[in-house]
């Protein structure tokens, strides 16, 4: 038997380590609160739209949605196929640039091979030739006394498709006239250079009010090879890049850990899914984003009725009313968008951490009854200073989390539950005992993965399916074979498992455990909710607006009440491990909320308190169910028994 005394150490080094994560805590709450800024962007080419069914300045435009709460617009760069559909200027070929009336004057010699940028605006030709330059290298121009600029294209056709046209300056000085900032949307483009990168952030630069930097396409310019130079000149400008969430750029995340201004998070609702929003659903969708994952620019599309310009304002002045009152509600200011700078925790404390995981792990294993455990802890803080040693700090605490995050679960659930049953009050305080070990798992997560750079999902808690899968194969295995007798408990347990014969009743079961499980699996994660009902958004929505943090719907509807009904019944016979397994579910999602990092810390403590009050009461409820069916089944079983029937 291991003794006392090695019990006691492994718990005062948790404890050690809770101090640490809490200290770790408070910091990371302080860098939250005063990261508070939030950037409601409007697009620039939907205000034109807006203006012209208002038959309004677009200024006079722009000046109003800035007192119903827009802070910014938002240039998407036009492509040249784009612009010259907008009539900035004309695309001709060789022989149609011939047949204009002005050109036999000229006396130039045209390229079959060339397009022909045609404009009669100087500062369109301006703009045009800066952009070419700096994405084609030199370009032919030609200046017409007619007033005719032309600018030879040596690219194909469907260049004009991929090659960005620059911003409009027009439209740059209508947002700065209406006092409000900038955030330009560049394109990627072919053959990217170190010069036309420098000349890039020249241009952006040169932009009045300019509050981030966006870009449009799957990669960013330069990537992969020219990244460290993209960053290199994006932090000249002094701003933050965008990240857009739930869509993925490579070379985004590279460049925001390179800027000293780092990176922040874009909310849109994308344009194919906005009509199956109203504005209020779309305000709710957007405040969630700012309040609970931290996005700190909303770029709001509008809804528009082009039959009815009076109730098109209407509709989108009230819209961004909505969304910036209940920003400031929720705490958070209109502005440009900031970012915490780089810090790292101390790596004396994420070595302290480590040694709570691994001393939890110990716990778990002395549970697990199999033996030779303080020689095993002796491997694992050998093998803890190693990867501290050997690699970045992060990844090694990344390491451990994903350790904590299927340890401790674990632990909750095979520590409280046992074969007999509880009292209601013993039950519930057991489920609390389980919560608590869960958010001893959840405290380690939260401090070994305090690093900023996990707030601005610049880096990420790895491993959620493995933190997801491995606490309910380890459980549900423990409570199959429930060794009694130290590691020979195992074998025994396994072999006469094995033995039994396979029911058809048994083998259904299995495959709709397995199909469930897959459907548990394929839930999780940070993307966008895969398998989600319509009910179950809308129960989401009505949770939300009841009690402001939304709980987890598998802890508080199936985790907690099925944990807490195991607790009061005793874990009687393997009929009982779905409930076990739906316990240990509930205690897994506790931890996972919590590597949510770039959730605010105090937003997840919320969740998982709402989750908790929820889950306890329908848990209670269930129990209740329970007892009062277990009596009526054994008053019906008195009645149909021998003696009732010799009667």
């Amino acid at each position: 038997m291991i003794g006392k005394a090695y019990r006691w150490t492994l718990r005062f080094v948790i404890v050690a380590a809770l101090v640490a994560c809490l200290a770790l805590a408070g910091h990371r709450v302080q860098v939250e609160s005063e990261f508070r800024q939030v950037e409601i962007a409007v697009i620039y080419d939907e205000v034109l739209l807006l203006s012209g069914l208002m038959h309004r300045d677009p200024v006079a435009v722009l000046e109003r949605l800035r007192e119903h709460g827009a802070t910014a617009v938002f240039f998407r760069e036009p492509t040249l196929s784009q612009a010259a559909q907008a009539g900035e200027f004309a695309i001709l070929t060789d022989g149609e640039l011939r047949r204009e009336p002005w050109f036999p004057k000229a006396g130039i010699e045209l390229r079959p091979e060339c397009l022909y940028l045609v404009t009669g605006a100087e500062q369109t030709y301006d703009r045009l030739h800066r952009q070419l330059r700096l994405k084609l290298g030199p370009v032919e121009t030609f200046v017409f006394p007619e007033g005719r600029y032309v600018i030879a294209l040596p690219v194909p056709p469907s260049y004009l498709d991929v090659i960005g046209a620059g911003f409009p300056a027009p439209g740059l000085e209508l947002a700065a006239a209406a006092g409000l900032n900038v955030i330009p949307q560049v394109r990627t483009w072919p053959g990217v250079t170190t010069r036309g990168l420098a000349e890039l952030a020249q241009t952006l630069g040169e932009m009045p009010n300019l509050s981030a930097v966006a870009f449009n396409d799957p990669t960013v310019p330069g990537y992969p090879g020219l990244t460290h130079v993209l960053a290199r000149e994006m932090a000249a400008l002094d701003v933050p890049v965008t990240a857009v969430e739930f869509y993925h750029q490579a070379g985004v995340q590279s460049i925001g850990r390179k800027l000293p201004t780092r990176q922040v998070m874009l909310h849109a609702i994308p344009a194919r899914e906005m009509p199956r929003y109203t504005p209020a659903q779309a305000a709710d969708r957007m405040v969630l984003a700012a309040a609970e994952r931290n996005a700190r620019v909303l770029l709001v599309r509008f809804f528009f009725d082009p039959q009815n310009a009076e109730d098109v304002w209407a509709v989108n002045s009230a819209y961004l009313r909505d969304i910036s009152q209940r920003l400031e509600a929720a705490g958070l200011t209109p502005g440009a968008p900031a970012a915490p700078l780089p810090w790292q925790p101390p790596r004396a404390l994420v070595a302290l951490i480590g040694l709570g995981v691994i001393a939890g792990g110990l716990l778990l294993w002395e549970r697990l009854r199999l033996g030779l455990g303080p020689a095993l802890g002796a491997l694992a803080v050998a093998g803890w200073a190693v990867l501290l040693l050997a690699l970045d700090l992060n990844q090694a605490a990344k390491l451990m989390a994903l350790a904590g995050a299927i340890i401790f679960p674990t632990l909750a659930v095979v520590s409280v539950v046992r074969e007999r049953g509880r009292r209601v009050g013993q039950s519930l305080l057991a489920f609390l005992q389980a919560a608590g070990i869960s958010l001893v798992g959840a405290a380690f997560l939260v401090g070994l993965l305090s690093d900023t750079g996990f707030m601005l999902k610049l880096d990420q808690f790895a491993g959620v399916k493995l933190a997801h899968a491995v606490p309910l194969l380890l459980v549900m295995g423990y409570f199959a074979f429930r060794p009694r007798d130290g590691a020979a408990g195992w074998i025994t347990g396994v072999r006469d498992f094995l033995a039994r014969p396979v029911l058809v009743k048994y083998a259904a079961a299995a495959a709709v455990l397995a199909a469930a499980a897959a459907v548990y699996l394929l839930r999780t994660g940070n993307e966008p909710a895969l398998l989600v009902s319509s009910f179950e958004l809308k129960l989401r929505t009505a949770l939300e607006q009841t009690l402001g943090v939304r709980p987890r719907l598998k802890e508080f509807l199936l985790g907690h009440p099925g944990l807490l009904l195991v607790l009061f019944t005793g874990y009687r016979s393997a009929r009982y491990l779905p409930l076990v397994a739906l316990g240990v579910i509930g205690q897994i999602s506790l931890v996972n909320t919590f590597a949510h990092l770039h959730t605010p810390l105090l937003v997840s403590v919320f969740r998982t308190f709402n989750g908790l009050w929820l889950g306890v009461v329908l848990g209670l409820v269930l129990i209740a169910t329970w007892w009062v069916c277990e009596r009526k089944l054994a008053a019906a079983e008195r009645r149909t028994g021998p003696e009732a029937l010799r009667e």
